[in-house]
């Protein structure tokens, strides 16, 4: 009978250091999967923070952009119609203006552009 509870006893001595192992290889293998999935956690919160950063400077680029498209359209349209501006510049730009000479031999007709004067002949 001791044979028996001695066989019995290092079987179950066997068995449990099998089992123990095991444990420790499972338990091996979880801690791999976990350190592998904070470790994609990491870089997905990382790519995150990248696109954050890129939507943020494009919705500054695109707010840049649409009041350059703003002022380019407001120069366009003025350049467009030109003498259509308001009384108080249209005043201005007749103060401003070069006027002619009054004396009689600035040319008042396109006949007298076309004439020569004289000191030319």
């Amino acid at each position: 009978m001791r044979t028996a509870d001695l066989e019995a006893k290092e079987m179950a001595l066997k068995m449990r250091g099998e089992l123990e192992q095991e444990t420790r290889t499972r338990q091996k293998e979880i801690q791999d999967v976990e350190r592998r999935v904070l470790q994609q956690e990491e870089q997905l919160a990382r790519r995150l923070d990248q696109l954050d950063r890129r939507e943020s400077e494009l919705q500054t680029r695109d707010r840049a952009l649409g009041e350059r498209d703003k002022v380019v359209s407001a120069s366009e349209a003025r350049r467009a119609r030109p003498w259509k501006s308001s009384a108080a510049s249209s005043k201005a730009l007749r103060g401003s203006r070069r006027r002619r000479p009054s004396d009689s031999s600035w040319p008042r007709s396109r006949s007298s552009l076309d004439a020569r004067p004289s000191s030319w002949a």
